[in-house]
């Protein structure tokens, strides 16, 4: 069952490694480990493991870095790396369960699945042509600022059908945040070569475009744990809604200024539009759990299919260079194109002190989640690693967890990249962004529980 139906993923493909300080310990390893809210995303059938009636709630601090190293040719010289540094963010998230008589357990959680930011330094102000910045922020046409906030809510129950078998099923409900930022180029055809150093930063111009959305979703899921056999086995899947995002977009006049008159005028409207759907997987998970007395060790498997390549749909936005006719800026891609994504997690419980302390730990092999020649600075997605270690105690009715994970993604080249400088007449074909992308997310969750016996 593992090999056939692994991998995971989110409507965004940039979701946090885990949800809850168990399943941060575990690497994500959790779809037969946790039975509070976190059940609701991965295997509602868990509920059913406790009738007790109980709350949770806990808190995770998230750092990303990610890092560009650039490998155009400038005139100023070789690029340096450049680095995006967001601040520590703070992610809370809560829920609860109880018992229905023997059989059913129904519960609810608000949760945070997605939390990316991605923001490099960029050039401010006019174009200063004794102080060339192309080599200094190489990333410009790639993208310089990605906000991609996901919020959620889930509520359902799961039946304990036999003393062997529990079913459930989850309503959600998923709001989701959008911030984009990348320059667009508006010279002149015939002055630009095939290389980003050809490309004058005189004629940039700032994209910017934010936009939300409510989408549903729903999941399903069973547990199987035979009488008398130190094995479960857990099966779930997930549907979501593509985000059908709509907003506001904005464009800046370009940097550079002729005789008193800018290169690249921008035009928006007060009614304009920008619209993107993001889409959203069809995700089936696997899991295996083996149980010896102190030791309990699990293998999760996850598969999620895919595809789709967002842009941004854009209506009342034109430019107009200097001295030629205005254009208009119709569609602005949002970098990657999505496809399957495969996980592979393994997590070990150990009782230190039985039914007090437990250490926890796991890992996990995350595959492709966007297509290689369509990675950018902002969008960092590629094969990643993940290692994890927590601690767990109970005292009386109440259950403290902190976990600690780091996911890191070894650099990658994109290759003969797809993507290329935004121009609105349409002519470049000069690359966006050409270089290696590593990126990592370190997670630290604190999670508490009481227990209403």
């Amino acid at each position: 069952m593992i090999a056939g139906a692994a991998r995971v993923a989110a409507a965004d493909t940039l979701e946090l490694p885990a949800l809850g300080a168990r399943a941060t310990a575990r690497s994500g390893a959790a779809m037969l480990a946790v039975d509070d809210g976190v059940a609701l995303l991965l295997d509602p059938a868990s509920l059913a493991r406790r009738s007790t009636p109980r709350v949770t709630a806990g808190l995770a601090a998230v750092r990303q870095t990610a890092t560009f190293t650039s490998d155009a040719s400038f005139p100023a010289g070789s690029a340096p790396p450049v680095d995006s540094r967001p601040p520590v963010l703070l992610r809370p998230w809560g829920g609860g369960a109880f018992g229905i008589g023997d059989r059913v357990v129904v519960g609810a959680a608000v949760f945070a699945p997605t939390s990316a930011h991605h923001r490099y330094a960029s050039p401010a102000g006019d174009f200063d042509p004794t102080k060339d910045d192309r080599a200094l922020f190489p990333q410009r046409y790639g993208g310089e600022r990605l906000v991609l906030e996901r919020w959620g809510a889930g509520a359902g129950a799961a039946v304990l059908v036999l003393p062997w078998l529990a079913v459930g099923a989850a309503a959600l409900v998923h709001r989701t945040e959008l911030a984009h930022e990348l320059m667009i180029w508006a010279g002149p055809p015939e002055t630009a070569g095939l290389q980003l150093g050809d490309l004058s930063p005189a004629f940039d111009m700032r994209f910017r475009a934010s936009a939300s959305a409510w989408s549903p979703g729903a999941s399903v899921g069973l547990v199987i744990a035979p009488l008398d056999v130190p094995v479960e086995i857990g099966l779930g899947a997930t549907w979501s809604a593509p985000a059908q995002l709509s907003g506001e977009p904005r464009l800046t006049d370009s940097r550079g200024v002729t005789a008193g008159v800018r290169e690249a005028v921008a035009g928006v409207d007060p009614d304009a539009t920008a619209e993107l759907e993001l889409p959203a997987p069809f995700t089936t998970r696997a899991g295996l759990r083996l149980l010896f007395g102190r030791l309990a060790l699990e293998l999760d498997g996850e598969l999620a299919f895919v595809s789709g390549a967002p842009a941004w749909e854009l209506r009342g936005v034109s430019v107009t260079p200097s001295g030629q006719p205005t254009v208009e800026l119709l569609r602005v891609p949002l970098g990657p194109a999505l496809r399957e994504r495969m996980a592979v997690r393994a997590a070990v419980d150990v009782e230190l002190v039985p039914g007090v302390v437990a250490l926890l730990g796991g890992y996990a092999f995350t595959g492709r989640r966007v297509e290689d020649d369509s990675v950018t600075p902002v969008w960092p997605d590629a094969d990643s690693h993940t290692l994890s270690l927590g601690v767990e105690a109970r005292v009386a009715a109440a259950t403290v967890t902190l976990g600690v994970l780091h996911e890191f993604r070894p650099a990658r080249h994109p290759g003969d990249s797809r993507l290329r400088v935004i121009d609105p007449r349409g002519d470049l074909v000069v690359r966006a962004a050409t270089g290696e992308s590593e990126s990592a997310v370190t997670l630290v969750a604190l999670d508490a529980e009481i227990a209403f016996e």
